[in-house]
This record gives C-alpha cells, structure tokens and sequence, in this order.
C-alpha cells in the first residue's frame, strides 16, 4: 500500500510498505524561500491521475524588494519524484499572505488536471495549474479544506471559517 505524508517545515514523505518505511520526496524550504514554512496541504491524484500530486505551501516571495508572504503551488507528474513550482506569476496569490492559516488543494478524481486552491478566495484550474479562475462568488473566505464527494466526483466540498459549502455544476450551496 502506497501512503503520502505531508509535515510542514520538513516536507513530503512516501511509503510503499503501508507505512514500515519512508523516503522523503520533497523538502520544499529552500524553494519556498524559508526554513520554517508553516503550512504544507497536498492533493494526491486517483485512478489514471494517482501519480499526481500537488503541493500548496506558505512561503516568501521577493516583491519589489521586500519579502511578502505567499503561497506556493507545486505539481509532480510522476509520483513526487520530480516537483515543478507553478509559476508564481500565473498561479493567483491565493492564500491572500495568509496560507499558514487558510490553504486547501483538491484534485477531481475524475480528471488530474482540474484543481482547486483554497484560500481567502478559491481558485480553479481545468488544465493542471496552466491558468486559473476565482470561483469563491457567495462563499465565505478562508477556506480550511476542499474535499471531492466519493460518490460523485462532480461535487466538491469546501470547508472554512463560515461553514461547509457544496460545489456542483458551476453553483455554490451552503
């Protein structure tokens, strides 16, 4: 049985023994430009998408001279051997500075490449991190978790400071 862990401030570790042994995958300190990032929330793909995993990290990011927090997104198409930095121009500041507080990742288990970011906004990408929207049109900010329903991967589930809210076909419920 293969099993993920996630520890901020240490990284990403893999198990292929039902947890016996573990291998580090990922130390993203340097990467993020910080020792103690706070706040490490991963997303693991399912089915075809199984070796792939996101990563979204608090971090520091060099603003014109100044370091401003921020959160980080990374991808590995091949099981968390090998970890791209989205690009950080591209992927929206989505944690609003605040990703030590509020950062969810979830992946549709349908498709590998439609992806949620959580933060004080939620963002969705339908091409793997390539471009991205804000959906958060209702919701209450600060999201803390982001979950696919088992049952029907049509249908996410967020949770943050105001409650649960359910996502299905474009609509936001509370």
């Amino acid at each position: 049985q293969t099993l993920y862990a996630a520890n901020a401030g240490v990284g990403i570790f893999k198990s292929t023994d039902g947890g016996d042994n573990w291998n580090t995958l990922a130390d993203f300190s340097a990467k993020v430009g910080r020792q103690d990032y706070s706040r490490l929330e991963m997303a693991i793909g399912s089915g075809a998408g199984s070796n792939t995993l996101y990563a979204g990290i608090d971090g520091n990011r060099n603003v014109g001279g100044n370091l401003v927090a921020w959160g980080y997104v990374f991808r590995s198409v091949d099981g968390g051997q090998i970890w791209q930095r989205l690009d950080p121009n591209s992927t929206p500041k989505y944690g609003g500075g605040r990703c030590w507080y509020d950062n969810a990742i979830a992946i549709n288990p349908a498709n590998a490449g439609d992806v949620y970011l959580g933060g004080v906004d939620i963002y969705h990408s339908t091409n793997g991190g390539g471009a991205w929207a804000n959906i958060r049109q209702g919701v209450h900010v600060d999201q803390h978790v982001a979950v696919f329903d088992p049952a029907d991967p049509g249908v996410l589930w967020v949770g943050n400071d105001g409650g649960l809210f359910r996502f299905k076909n474009g609509t936001w419920q509370a």
